[in-house]
This record gives C-alpha cells, structure tokens and sequence, in this order.
C-alpha cells in the first residue's frame, strides 16, 4: 500500500509549524479518500464477463471480506482477526490504479503489476 499512499503524503515546508503539518496531512488524507472513492463504481471484472446484472463493486466486495474476517471465530489458534480485517480492507487499493484485471484480460503478471506501482 505504500505506493499508493505515497502519492497523497505531502511533504512539510522547512518553516512549518505542528498546525500546519496537521493541515497538510488532513489534506492528504482527503485526496486519498477521493481517490479510494473510485472503487465504489468499479465493477467487479469476473462478474461483468459472466454477465451477472448488478456486479458488486470492488468497494462492496473489500466490505464484504472485512465483515467475514470480523465475523471469524475468536478463538481460531494463530489467527490475527484485526490483521486480517485490515488487510481485507486494502487488499484491492491498486484497482482504483490498474483497474479489476482478472487472468482472462490478457495482461501478464509483469504488467499488472507494474500498473499497480504506477
């Protein structure tokens, strides 16, 4: 996730002050959240090609992930429930970036990935 919240981290003047460090960082973290927003009108890629009518977004499915992992039984042995919702709710940050590419776009691994860095 650091490339991607890299882009909205915006560096401090040498002459600013705690209250504006603050500001620049709230600034941030609106761009960031405009940013993520776009997730909430990406269809899911599988389920457009499969025709399903009203495909979830990556946003409700990032959602969806989050609550199963909440939902996870508390006393599963090496199982991080916080780890895990944390991850469930990042886990397709880069789509707002590449897009949804599934192995049936045609793009290779090489290039998925070098989209999502962008």
């Amino acid at each position: 996730m650091g490339a991607i919240t890299s882009r909205f981290s915006r560096p401090a003047s040498s002459s600013s002050s705690a209250a504006s460090e603050s500001a620049i960082n709230v600034e941030g973290i609106v761009d960031f959240m405009h940013f993520i927003g776009q997730l909430k009108t990406l269809r899911r890629t599988g389920w457009v090609r499969s025709g399903v009518p009203d495909p979830e977004s990556d946003c409700d499915h990032m959602h969806r992930c989050a609550v199963m992992a909440m939902l996870t039984p508390a006393d599963k042995e090496d199982f991080d429930r916080q780890r895990t919702i944390r991850m469930a709710l990042v886990h397709d940050l880069a789509e707002a970036v590449a897009g949804d590419i599934t192995p049936f776009c045609g793009v290779s691994k090489e290039e998925k990935h070098k989209l999502e860095r962008e």
